[in-house]
């Protein structure tokens, strides 16, 4: 495959800080996302930057049309020069899982690059997740009025949903992923404590 048909990584963005991340078409790619895709921080940044509309467009299409592709580039591009040195990979800046096999390619992506921790936020609450390999990590995505029963992390954006408080061990988002990685390590049973872009949380309200 010539390099400028492979998938596009971003290795850094402003949270993430230099965390290679892949990302899709979002709402399109994203299960129950009409509970969210009003307020969806994902969607202005795809219309507004011309090189992001491409490059998510572009991964989104490859899957589309050859989900074994999509699979094989991203290995392809992690183990050439795109993983980074952080030893940590994010899923979706933009987008979800959409279906059963895509989850099946994070998997064998995940298998076959033993050496990075992977994570994946989602609303695809109704996949199987059962074989998952210990090196990808999944938090589940609240929204307020979706309705969410799952013993995996849960993530919650404070400003629209307080069911956080449901929970007796909580990790609050300060916006620094390289240095945090908590949602890396959430254990099940935890949750995550996201702020609505533009919100600036406060240290003390860590849990």
């Amino acid at each position: 495959m010539n390099p400028a048909d492979h998938v596009v990584i971003s290795v850094k963005n402003s949270k993430l800080g230099r965390i290679s991340n892949i990302s899709v078409v979002p709402v399109e790619s994203c299960p129950n996302s009409g509970f969210c895709h009003d307020l969806c921080y994902a969607v202005p940044i795809y219309r507004r930057f011309p090189a992001t509309t491409a490059a998510w467009s572009k991964n989104w299409e490859m899957f589309k049309h050859s989900p074994d592709s999509y699979r094989d580039s991203i290995i392809y591009m992690l183990k050439h020069g795109k993983a980074g040195t952080s030893g940590l990979f994010r899923w979706h800046v933009g987008g979800d899982i959409c279906n059963q096999e895509y989850l099946i390619k994070m998997m064998e992506v995940a298998d076959a690059t033993p050496e990075l921790q992977h994570l994946a936020f989602t609303k695809a609450y109704s996949l199987d997740y059962s074989e998952i390999p210990s090196n990808l990590h999944i938090v589940m995505s609240a929204w307020a009025g979706l309705p969410i029963s799952t013993d995996f992390p849960i993530a919650y954006v404070g400003e629209l949903d307080n069911r956080w408080k449901n929970h007796q061990t909580v990790h609050n988002c300060l916006g620094d992923c390289i240095s945090c990685r908590k949602c890396w390590e959430a254990k099940n049973g935890e949750a995550i404590l996201l702020h609505y872009h533009g919100v600036k949380p406060l240290p003390t309200q860590t849990g």
